[in-house]
């Protein structure tokens, strides 16, 4: 558990770093560094954590920073093209609002500052995980599972109420 979530927060520490000029290898090099590390360690904490808070909680908040981290770094870059039009037509349809390659590719960089931005919230949650990942009881579930089915079996046989009911029947 604890070595998938290092990885897991150098893979989401590398994905920080994406931006206009990224290329394609480079980023699918680092999503299955985050990838691999996620699967290693992906029904500890967050299993907890998700009986405990709402089910989509993490996505909330990064769709909160994203929409938010928008609206600030749009004005920055393309004045001329209202945030607003830019959130409803989402990081694929950016090419639909201008026809200028240089406009264009300044709403591809506020996108990519806006990403950077959840990128940054998710690496710090999981390696604030590690600390939480450290100190979790290592549990067999199936002995757990055998334990609770011998204790309930025995539960069962010493029963007084099924004694009573056994004598009832003679």
């Amino acid at each position: 558990m604890l070595a998938g979530t290092i990885v897991c927060s150098v893979g989401t520490g590398l994905l920080v770093m994406l931006d206009v000029e990224t290329s394609t290898v480079v980023w699918v090099v680092w999503m299955v560094i985050a990838g691999f590390g996620d699967g290693m360690c992906t029904n500890m904490p967050y299993t907890a954590i998700q009986a405990i808070l709402p089910k989509a909680i993490g996505i909330s908040i990064g769709n909160n920073i994203l929409i938010s981290q928008l609206l600030s770094e749009i004005p920055k870059h393309a004045r001329m093209i209202p945030s607003q039009a830019v959130i409803e037509a989402g990081a694929l349809n950016l090419d639909a609002l201008t026809d200028s390659p240089g406009i264009l590719r300044q709403l591809r960089q506020a996108y990519g500052e806006a990403i950077s931005a959840v990128m940054i919230c998710a690496t710090v949650t999981i390696c604030v995980s590690i600390v939480a990942t450290s100190g979790m009881q290592r549990l067999n579930i199936v002995k757990i599972s055998r334990d609770r089915e011998a204790t309930n079996h025995t539960h069962e046989n010493t029963s007084p109420v099924g004694n009573v009911i056994e004598e009832e029947e003679k």
